[in-house]
């Protein structure tokens, strides 16, 4: 089996931080129709008060192993579309997105076999690659973006440690100018603990989150972070029936309780 993806070291832990944490307004619909293309619809508000909306259409056409893109952002006025082909070997994965001027066209691949994985994108004038080995319980990572305009290249190395109910991981990136480490705990079924500290190491500044979910039952659940900056977050997830779950968040700066720092919001998602 192959391990994951560079991008996604620490993924357990940074979902715990940073999702379901809603500070603005949004519904999203989805749907399938009968010949297997979905129809994912959004509209969303944030902290201005300005309204955006997105239309998105997914189709696979399984015979082949194609997958077909193409998404409309309202505020951006923008179409995009993405082709991604996953059986031309067992492993290998070829994506093709762009714009619909074709001035951002962006290749890419991945490929996994046992024990390794290797990546590769090309965009414009950057050039991306990384490459993740497996021992046992550990996974050793890197990647490098080289920019063509500039000659300029960085790097990123990782490595991670993945126990029965226990994830940790520890990241250089910009060229060891700044150093990531954070861990997920699952200390039962229902409760799950994140740390995450992140460092730059040129000013030794550090910035430390922590956050925590407990599901009460298999319908909702409820979470909450602190970082050292003072802001805090809370969270409530409810599915309310099988086609409709609802979360509610707040966002509040502890540092000025009385400011108009905070925000509140919610997320509707609606699958029929």
């Amino acid at each position: 089996m192959a391990p994951p993806l560079y991008k996604d070291f620490g993924k357990a832990a940074n979902d715990l931080l940073t999702k379901d944490f809603p500070s603005g307004h949004k519904v999203q619909l989805e749907s399938k129709a009968s010949n297997g293309v979905t129809f994912v619809t959004s509209v969303s508000s944030g902290k201005d008060g300005k309204i955006d909306g997105t239309f998105e259409d997914k189709y696979r056409y399984d015979p082949r192993g194609v997958n077909f893109t193409g998404k409309f952002d309202v505020g951006k006025q923008q179409f995009t579309t993405e082709v991604s082909v996953d059986s031309l070997l067992d492993g290998l994965k070829l994506t093709v997105n762009g714009e619909a001027d074709l001035e951002k066209i962006k290749g890419s691949f991945e490929y996994g076999a046992d024990k390794f994985n290797v990546t590769g994108a090309f965009q414009q004038k950057d050039l991306n690659a990384s490459a993740v080995f497996s021992y046992e319980k550990f996974l050793f990572g890197g990647a490098l973006k080289y920019t063509f305009d500039g000659g300029n290249l960085n790097w990123g190395a990782g490595l991670s440690y993945k126990g029965e109910d226990f994830n940790g991981t520890f990241r250089l990136e910009d060229e060891g100018q700044k150093a990531s480490a954070n861990y997920n705990h699952k200390v039962n079924d229902d409760f799950d603990v994140a740390v995450q500290l992140d460092v730059t190491l040129q000013s030794m500044s550090p910035e430390l989150s922590l956050a925590s979910a407990y599901k009460f039952d298999s319908d909702s659940t409820a979470k909450a972070k602190l970082d050292t900056e003072g802001k805090f977050g809370i969270s409530y997830k409810q599915k309310l029936n099988s086609h409709v779950t609802l979360t509610l968040g707040s966002k509040i700066d502890l540092n000025g309780l009385n400011a108009a720092g905070h925000s509140h919001g919610f997320q509707l998602n609606i699958n029929a």
